[in-house]
């Protein structure tokens, strides 16, 4: 819920939003469904410009370009190498995300505000040209804010890129174009801290599963009907990818 939220990220949030939106700057879509008849799905979490690690863990299983899909859960970008090569896979059919908290920094450093976003590893956005910026902008103002995801079991799994506001991920997907509830859906809330702390939640409802990245911890979470995929990539070298089935 709303209260849960870590109440200045998410005013910080929100103020990127409206600013973004007041300059036609986001997307119309606020959730994207998916589903595959055949091969895998995987799922990873903050991959913050680090390609080489992604590849190597999808060449460990064995990912099949041509049948399988790979689905990350937001900040593609900042503080790594390759955070340009990272928005590229946006154009392969085998790879989607959802937004990130990354992403709405570069989307406000589009603007002309580049010193938030460079304190955070973004400064390679401002080294771009102007049309590589642009194209950059419009990769990223595509990405949904959550998208669910039909398993090739049959399970229904959403993906968001760190809470979901409220306990119904059908009355969440419905509310995605109002300001509030999109700032939420990508700033750590309670939830994550409960789970940290080894303790429990109810789970929510008309969702099988919800994954979540954004998450600075040793080892992947997972309470009730939730499950936080852990960053690695800048600490370890490594980035954890799961199999949805």
């Amino acid at each position: 819920m709303i209260s849960a939220i870590i109440g200045g990220n998410l005013v910080f949030l929100l103020m990127l939003y409206l600013g973004a939106r007041r300059l036609g700057m986001l997307f119309d879509s606020g959730l994207s469904d998916f589903s595959m008849d055949n091969g895998r799905i995987f799922v990873c979490g903050d991959i913050h410009g680090c390609i080489e690690p992604l590849l190597a863990s999808l060449d460990a299983v064995g990912f099949d370009k041509e049948r399988d899909h790979l689905y990350a859960l937001g900040n593609l970008v900042d503080w790594g190498p390759a955070s340009p090569a990272v928005l590229a896979l946006l154009d392969e059919p085998w790879f989607s995300s959802t937004l990130g908290y990354h992403e709405m920094l570069l989307l406000d450093a589009a603007t002309g505000n580049y010193h938030q976003h460079a304190r955070n590893g973004g400064v390679w956005f401002a080294w771009r040209s102007p049309e590589e910026r642009a194209a950059c902008v419009a990769k990223v103002k595509a990405l949904p804010v959550a998208i669910t995801v039909i398993t090739p079991s049959g399970r229904s799994v959403g993906l968001v890129h760190a809470d979901v506001a409220g306990d119904d991920w059908t009355r969440f997907s419905s509310r995605l174009e109002e300001p509030e509830i999109r700032a939420s859906a990508l700033t750590v809330g309670e939830r994550a801290k409960i789970a940290k702390q080894g303790g429990t939640f109810k789970p929510i409802r008309n969702i099988d599963h919800v994954y979540v990245g954004r998450t600075a911890a040793d080892e992947p979470l997972s309470v009730a009907n939730m499950s936080w995929i852990p960053t690695e990539c800048l600490s370890t070298g490594r980035i954890l990818i799961e199999e949805l089935v």
